[in-house]
C-alpha cells in the first residue's frame, strides 16, 4: 500500500524512531483494504489511529478507526493507540515523544490540524 512505501522510505531516509497520526480515508476503502492495512504501519514505532474520514460515505457497519487499530495490534505491532477526538491527537500525543522523534501525519480528511497543532505545543515550551 501507499502507507506502507511511504513508513518504509521515512524508516530508509531518516535514522530515528516513527511516530505516525493515521486518519484512514472513506468506509469503503478502510474495509477493502484491511487485511493490507494489517501490516502497513510496520515501520511506524507508534501509531496512533482516529476514526475515519467519510470524504461523503455513510458509516458502514462494523467499519471504524477502532476496528482497524484493532486489527493492526493483532497483527503484532506493539504500540497502536485509539484517538476518538482527533482534536485531541495533539495532548495525546505530546507525552508519548522524544527528542528526535519523526512524526508523520498520514490521511486524507484533516489529520495535518493535528501536526500543525503538535508544532505549535513544542513551539511554546
Amino acid at each position: 500500500t501507499e502507507v506502507k512505501a511511504t513508513l518504509a522510505a521515512a524508516k530508509q531516509g531518516w535514522d530515528r524512531r516513527l511516530v505516525v497520526l493515521f486518519q484512514p480515508h472513506r468506509y469503503s476503502r478502510t474495509r477493502d483494504c484491511l487485511g493490507e492495512f494489517a501490516h502497513a504501519f510496520d515501520h511506524a514505532d507508534v501509531l496512533f489511529m482516529t476514526d475515519i474520514y467519510p470524504a461523503g460515505e455513510q458509516p458502514i457497519p462494523g467499519v471504524t478507526g477502532a476496528a482497524l487499530a484493532e486489527t493492526v495490534k493483532a497483527a503484532g505491532h506493539p504500540a497502536v493507540t485509539f484517538i476518538e477526538r482527533k482534536e485531541s491527537l495533539p495532548d495525546q500525543v505530546l507525552p508519548h515523544l522524544r527528542e528526535g522523534d519523526l512524526v508523520l501525519t498520514l490521511g486524507a480528511g484533516d489529520i495535518w490540524k493535528a501536526g500543525t497543532g503538535i508544532l505549535a505545543r513544542l513551539e511554546s515550551t
